[in-house]
């Protein structure tokens, strides 16, 4: 299927219809702030992403699904992924017979992946797409129609199976457009809205008019109710104390460990978008800068030109012209987040990371003593060096030892982010690998010098 069919076939495949109900599929799923608690976060969001619509999961995982009016997407329509996520929990990809196609889902640790929600209109397409997915990873679960013949096969499973008694998350407005149903919905909506207007002026003078040529009617007895001279407003609920979410130690600056992951996840979700004929192969970020690299799939520009509207604002792209295309974006200053560090000695910090890592994943750790002789040729490593060294007032050619760390594990972000906060741990790179669905971080943890 070529790119442009693809793309006709994702706008007007955006409803999925089964036993008279119809579902909204099609969904670009992203991870949710958990921390943020502004409700209009999701509005916010969800225009940034040029989205009309989102759909909030927080029964099993906190996600949010953005919807466009081009692809049929309607208000108060359940969202199909959310629920077939909930009922089969756990890791797993399958495809799905509906009334109207053939609907493709996949779900890593209970969230829904990016490109995880897709309908198709031909059997052959979906079972195309299917076989991609099961070579570049292996899934735990797999479910797909009997007739596939497929060895890992969990089952074939009916919708009707899936889409059962569990509440529903339904497509929430973000845009005018999007709670009219569209730009000329809206605009008579705005018509209509002027005409109330004027008849509830005009009712407005009546009521001024007509009183007067009506007789006065009797008066009622009065109820005479006491009353406070001063209101007051309820107490607010006590939130007890809140919870500091910065560091305190002593010695030198570093951001929050923890604070640069979740600016990480943040600034990966804002440039990590399914994009037909091309795969996403790693996604990275330095505290600085994220970058996320796809590899072509048969796809060309022409493939990606349709999407680029949807990469939220302050995105860059590049394309190599082959078989590669780049996505970066600058995240905002750490600064605020920088608080003071008191420098671990090495076999207190080396017993603490494999407390905190050792069960985790792969984890590496090499004792580092710097040669205060020899210049080093990474220009991060050296400035940050010399920014430790101004701050612990030593001279520059006694650079302190340290040490440098790498982590791989399976295990997201969102749960290991605060085993990170060790004092001097600083990022030289957090990497997510979509096709080993694991995480890669390289830290350097500055240690106290001896005398």
């Amino acid at each position: 299927m070529s790119s442009e069919a693809l793309q006709k076939q994702r706008e007007k495949l955006g409803i999925l219809r089964y036993r008279d109900k119809e579902y909204a599929v099609g969904l670009l799923w992203l991870t949710a702030d958990t921390d943020d608690e502004d409700p209009k976060a999701a509005v916010k969001r969800a225009k940034s992403m040029n989205a009309d619509f989102y759909a909030k999961r927080d029964t099993v995982v906190n996600q949010i699904g953005f919807g466009y009016l081009e692809q049929g997407h309607r208000r108060k329509l359940p969202a199909a992924a959310s629920t077939a996520a909930d009922v089969l929990v756990g890791e797993w990809h399958g495809v799905f017979k509906a009334d109207n196609g053939w609907w493709y889902v996949a779900v890593h640790s209970d969230a829904i992946a990016p490109d995880g929600d897709i309908l198709f209109e031909e059997e052959e397409d979906a079972y195309q797409h299917f076989l991609h997915n099961s070579e570049s990873y292996r899934w735990p679960r797999t479910f797909v129609p009997e007739h596939w013949s497929f060895d890992e096969n969990a089952g074939e499973l009916s919708l009707d199976k899936v889409f059962d008694e569990i509440p529903d998350v339904t497509l929430q407005s973000a845009t005018l457009d999007a709670i009219f149903g569209g730009r000329r919905n809206k605009d008579v909506a705005i018509i209509l809205s002027g005409i109330l207007v004027g008849v509830a002026v005009l009712a407005g003078l009546a009521s001024q008019i007509l009183p007067s040529l009506l007789p006065e009617p009797k008066q009622a007895p009065q109820v005479q109710v006491a009353a406070s001279d001063v209101i007051a407003a309820p107490p607010k609920p006590s939130l007890g104390n809140e919870l500091d979410p910065l560091l305190q130690f002593g010695d030198f600056s570093l951001p929050t460990p923890s604070f640069v992951i979740y600016a990480c996840l943040r600034g990966m979700e804002d440039i990590v978008l399914p994009l037909p004929q091309w795969e996403i192969q790693t996604i990275k970020c330095d505290g600085r800068i994220v970058t996320a690299i796809w590899n072509s799939q048969g796809g060309n520009l022409d493939s990606i030109r349709p999407y680029i509207s949807r990469f939220s604002r302050g995105v860059t792209h590049t394309y190599d012209g082959e078989r590669e295309f780049t996505a970066t974006r600058l995240l905002p200053s750490l600064d605020e987040y920088k608080e003071q560090n008191i420098p671990m000695e090495r076999d207190q910090a080396i017993l603490l990371i494999n407390n905190r890592f050792g069960g985790l994943g792969s984890l590496k750790v090499e004792y580092i003593v710097p040669d205060s002789q020899s210049r080093s040729r990474n220009v991060r490593t050296r400035a940050n060096s010399n920014v430790v060294n101004s701050l612990l007032g030593q001279e520059s050619n006694k650079k302190p030892p340290f040490l440098k760390v790498q982590l791989v594990t399976s295990t997201p972000p969102t749960k290991s982010a605060e085993y990170f906060n060790i004092p001097g741990l600083s990022f030289n790179m957090i990497e997510y690998n979509l096709r080993n669905q694991n995480w890669v971080y390289q830290a350097n943890i500055v240690l106290r010098t001896n005398g």
